[in-house]
């Protein structure tokens, strides 16, 4: 018994280990990739049903939250069209 104990017990404090690890890797602040899907569902979730490009200027996600920054650029002429702004995005249900 005691030699069960002392395989066990390493055995499931690495588990341990490694599943916390895990889960603080999956939550960390992070930056999409440009090419993201990710990324991609953030902007179409800022443009709405308009037709409008945006630069982005600064973005960084955690925990179902996204703070973004951009600047909307005319679809063909890459020009500013207005002020950007920062904006503040938290994914509730998929949403």
């Amino acid at each position: 018994m005691r030699r069960l104990h002392k395989m066990f017990l390493p055995a499931l404090f690495a588990a341990f280990t490694f599943s916390i690890a895990a889960f603080a890797q999956a939550d960390a602040v992070h930056s999409p990739a440009a090419t993201s899907p990710e990324r991609q569902a953030i902007l179409n979730a800022l443009r709405g049903s308009e037709n409008v490009l945006y630069q982005v200027n600064f973005i960084r996600a955690h925990n179902g939250w996204v703070w973004v920054d951009t600047t909307p650029l005319d679809p063909k002429t890459k020009q500013a069209i207005a002020e950007g702004g920062p904006n503040l995005l938290h994914l509730i249900s998929g949403n």
